[in-house]
């Protein structure tokens, strides 16, 4: 598995890494793991979290762009 692209919130509070294994990871500041958001059908390219920090862009060698809702942890404000 290798990481295509990560992007941290707008708050610092979670990290989000886009994967070859068609996976997004969420992790904590400290490197905690959280949770795995699946749903890309070929390697996960690019993620992005929009500026208030509630919603996540991802892009995929399968040509899709996913929209997911953040975890709470991730919103700015």
């Amino acid at each position: 598995m290798f990481v295509d692209g990560v992007s941290i919130s707008p708050n610092n509070q979670i990290i989000a890494s886009a994967s070859s294994d068609k996976t997004i990871k969420l992790w904590k500041r400290d490197g905690t793991w959280t949770q795995t958001l699946e749903g890309h059908e070929n390697t996960v390219i690019d993620i992005s979290f929009s500026h208030d920090g509630q919603i996540l862009a991802s892009v995929s060698k399968d040509k899709t762009i996913k929209i997911w809702q953040a975890p709470r942890e991730a919103h700015q404000g």
